[in-house]
């Protein structure tokens, strides 16, 4: 009995070495698990924050996009307002005219004269309410266009990579203080760059196209036969509004309209018909620098007293004239002698549009053409990982050492793509639509991230 008391009372205290090693050992593990944890913590906010940053700048390039589709929709709606304009000055100058004409006839029959001089008065006064409220939407209409095309450069300047790198920095911050981005530079890929260029000078034709496009059937074509019997008269309507070339300058700055009423009449041993006398007409411009005449008046001109061959002559320098304008030759030159001119218009503007011609992107993928944005995000201070180490929480050469303490650069990144692409939306009706910068259908998109995207941004953080 007291041998094995003995023995007992030696193996005392063991248990308490085993029990101190395993809790240096779970200590330990505790201390990494804290560490590994927060360390994947951080990199997923990292990560997130990177995407949400690269996302956001994409969104901005995409509203920018949409910006221009939306004031190129707006300068294209306030044009038609202004060839609209020129139209109802034109009719209600030729109104004015017809009825001073029947009036001239018509004072002569009692009871009739009367009900003519006040027509005539009525007619009068419409048109002078009519050009003097066309001078004033011409000149507001005007300078909105002008407001419209030079606030797209300044959304263009918006859209500098210095800009979109503020975005994604202040994106990030928002995230985390100690989070920091910025995007990748524009050589790495030509789709980072811009896919748009402003259409000047003759470049315009295209806004031109959409805007005649876009003018109502009564203003491209007021053409119509009133009354006709074959082999003795007919009263012939004519009329058109037409954005005209100026041929001095080259340049589409002019609106014109015109509308003409005559009287055909048989010609010798014939059933068809030539202007014998002009009935009405009336005749607007709307340009920067008027020129006080309709175009083509020299052509017409000498086909007024050319006879019955019907043939205009060619003229040097002169605009092709229009079957409408040479139905009514003498009406139309009297309706240019008595031109209304509005010259507060500035010309067609100069917007902004894809550059089919000069950018690579867009011209091997006209229809659906990207733009990318390459983001690198990174955690600026230990603190930002919270290790065991970044936060304090213990010391001692036992415990484990991280890669995150200690440092003075960044230490841990993330690189994130996102695209800009055009779609239309699904609520949308089925059809397919190409892109361009007259429907407001950018969106943006996060992307894979590109090897190269990868490889730029591992230089950032000295790695290979």
């Amino acid at each position: 009995m007291p041998s094995r008391h003995r023995s007992r009372s030696n193996q005392r205290g063991q248990a308490l070495v085993f029990g101190l090693c395993l809790m240096l050992l779970l200590a330990l593990l505790l201390f990494f698990q804290f560490s590994a944890g927060q360390a994947t913590a951080a990199k997923i906010r990292i990560i997130n924050a990177t995407d949400a940053a690269a996302y956001s700048a994409a969104l901005w390039r995409a509203r920018a996009m949409n910006y221009y589709a939306y004031s190129n929709r707006a300068i294209i709606a306030n044009e038609v307002a202004i060839a609209q304009a020129a139209t109802m000055v034109s009719y209600a100058k030729f109104l004015e005219r017809f009825s001073d004409n029947v009036n001239d006839v018509a004072q002569y029959i009692p009871y009739v004269g009367q009900v003519s001089e006040a027509i005539k008065e009525v007619a009068y006064w419409v048109s002078l309410v009519t050009q003097q409220t066309a001078l004033g939407e011409t000149a507001a209409r005007s300078a909105y266009i002008q407001a419209l095309a030079a606030s797209q450069e300044l959304m263009f300047a918006a859209t500098h990579p210095v800009v979109l790198s503020r975005i994604a920095a202040e994106i990030a911050r928002e995230n985390d203080r100690r989070f920091f981005a910025f995007t990748l530079p524009l050589h790495l890929d030509p789709a980072m760059g811009d896919l748009t260029r402003r259409y000047e000078g003759t470049d315009r034709e295209r806004l031109k196209s959409v805007v005649l496009n876009s003018l109502d059937g009564y203003s491209t074509d007021r053409d119509a036969d009133l009354a006709e019997l074959p082999c003795l008269f007919k009263l012939a309507r004519r009329g058109a509004t037409e954005l005209i070339r100026d041929h001095d300058k080259g340049e589409l700055e002019r609106w014109q309209a015109y509308d003409t009423l005559s009287l055909h009449t048989p010609r010798r041993f014939s059933c068809s018909t030539r202007e014998r006398q002009a009935l009405g007409w009336g005749a607007a411009e709307i340009a920067r620098d008027a020129k006080n005449e309709l175009d083509a008046l020299a052509t017409l001109v000498p086909l007024i007293n050319s006879g019955d061959n019907g043939a205009a002559p060619v003229v040097a320098g002169a605009a092709q004239a229009s079957a409408s304008k040479l139905a009514n030759p003498r009406a139309y030159r009297e309706a240019s002698d008595e031109i209304w001119v509005g010259n507060h218009y500035r010309g067609i503007a100069s917007v902004r549009e894809l550059d089919f011609d000069g950018n690579e992107v867009v011209a091997a993928n006209s229809r659906f053409p990207l733009m990318k944005v390459g983001v690198v995000g990174w955690i600026q201070s230990a603190e930002g990982v919270g290790t065991a180490a970044a936060k304090g929480l213990a010391a001692g050469r036992v415990l484990p050492a991280d890669r995150f303490s200690g440092r003075e650069s960044a230490v841990m990144g993330a690189v994130s793509a996102a695209e800009v692409y055009f779609r239309r939306p699904p609520q949308s009706a089925l059809r397919t639509e190409y892109a361009s910068l007259y429907s407001p259908y950018w969106q943006a998109r996060l992307a894979p991230v590109p090897d190269d995207f990868r490889q730029a941004a591992a230089g950032y953080f000295g790695q290979e």
